[in-house]
């Protein structure tokens, strides 16, 4: 909780001081709002470092194979990088490179999700 709110607030403040300048350096005003999502990134690595262990001990307790969590970690750690880096493209007015952006990041996801799908079918094929 405390996380979030100084996280919450270090955007705000962030975003504001972007719209600030924006006006007369929007230059500037895209390398802050880069320089903020690294930081908001390094703080919440902590966080993910407890989910990770939590999914982990999932996995043990339900005998299911780290090949099963794995590749999820992985989809939803592409999806969260290419939606930062689209919207990022997004305010330097650069939509076709940050749809370019989700796509290839819905294809790397789908491609992450390959194994698991493959394992997937083959437990199917094997029921029938």
């Amino acid at each position: 909780m405390e996380l979030a709110l100084k996280v919450a607030l270090l955007g705000a403040i962030a975003a504001a001081g972007a719209l600030l300048i924006k006006k007369s350096s929007p230059e500037i005003a895209l390398i802050m709002a880069f320089a903020v999502v690294v930081c908001i990134f390094a703080a919440a690595a902590r966080l993910f470092v407890a989910v990770l262990d939590t999914v982990k001990a999932a996995g043990k307790m339900s005998g299911l194979s780290a090949a099963v969590f794995t590749p999820l970690l992985k989809c939803v750690g592409i999806r969260v990088t290419a939606k930062i880096c689209a919207d990022i493209c997004r305010d330097a007015s650069e939509s076709a490179i940050a749809s370019a952006v989700e796509l290839a990041g819905a294809f790397a996801a789908m491609y992450t999700a390959l194994p698991l799908i493959s394992s997937l079918m083959t437990m199917i094929g094997g029921m029938i």
